[in-house]
């Protein structure tokens, strides 16, 4: 299952749990795990009293807490004061360099004050570090992909893959950049990904089974490139799918994706239905 973050409803709850000597006494070990948890969602929801009453408490039971100067600095961001906010991450991380939360609150602070190319540097530095913080590796990535540096995201999209290969939006997601780098080497790779997305989805993945026919259209132009049987009946079952799709909503949404594929030089043939695996195994082998 997903995790939702529902700061509004945490420290609503919290606030009231706190303010109870009755509920803070049956919390017992658990209260300054809970003031934690308030804390964090005051500061998403901007209640400024709430922070301060956790933050306090913590820092009274837990002074020396790297924890709690990491919930400083996330106070001093909710209030706008980067600039004191930094000072506290740079503190931490003198007096434990290796300190993950710290390192990656300054990514996010240079990410909103000085632009991606800053962030870049700090997280590249995380990562020499934590190089198997999957999600550190997805972020590099989208921030390359803000510079429009797309070689670059995609070595980091590869890292991502690597940790986790049956995820058909890390595959999509890859494809999509092999795309947009161009050039028929890279157009075949995206091909290939875009088919184990529409796999892995189960034939669901209506971006991935336009991806099919986007690389159908650009390599009907590639020069050196000759369409095969088995490309041809590939691109036939993702047009194919398409229309199923488009017609379990509504048949007029299906007339024009039939006018788009045409245009795209790809087409289904009724006739030909096959089942969503079949769509994406002709190429991902």
């Amino acid at each position: 299952a997903q995790r939702v973050r529902r700061s509004e409803a945490v420290a609503t709850i919290g606030a009231q749990l706190l303010g109870s000597p009755k509920a803070r006494a049956a919390l017992g070990e658990e209260l300054f795990v809970v003031c934690e948890q308030v804390c964090v969602a005051a500061c998403d929801f901007n209640a400024p009293a709430l922070v301060r009453q956790t933050l306090g408490a913590l820092q009274e039971a837990f002074p020396d807490s790297m924890r709690v100067g990491r919930l400083e600095g996330l106070a001093l961001e909710a209030e706008g004061r980067f600039g004191e906010a930094e000072e506290v991450y740079a503190a931490l991380l003198k007096k434990q360099p290796g300190n993950a939360d710290a390192m990656k609150r300054r990514v996010a602070l240079a990410k909103a004050r000085a632009g991606p190319e800053e962030a870049i540097k700090l997280l590249t530095e995380y990562l020499e570090a934590y190089a198997a913080d999957t999600e550190a590796w997805a972020e590099l990535a989208e921030l390359y992909l803000s510079l429009s540096m797309y070689k670059q995201a995609a070595y980091c999209l590869e890292e991502v893959l690597l940790s986790a290969p049956h995820d058909a939006a890390k595959h999509l997601r890859y494809a999509e950049v092999m795309y947009t780098l161009g050039g028929t080497e890279n157009v075949l790779a995206a091909r290939k990904y875009f088919a184990a997305a529409v796999e892995l989805s189960g034939g669901h993945s209506v971006r991935a089974l336009y991806g099919l026919c986007a690389c159908a259209q650009a390599l009907a132009g590639a020069k050196g490139h000759k369409l095969s049987l088995g490309e041809a009946k590939l691109y036939a079952n993702a047009a194919d799918r398409l229309r199923t799709l488009y017609a379990q909503v509504d048949s007029k949404h299906e007339t024009l994706l039939a006018g788009a594929l045409e245009a795209m030089g790809v087409y289904a043939e009724p006739s030909a239905r096959a089942q969503e695996s079949d769509t994406a195994s002709e190429l991902t082998s």
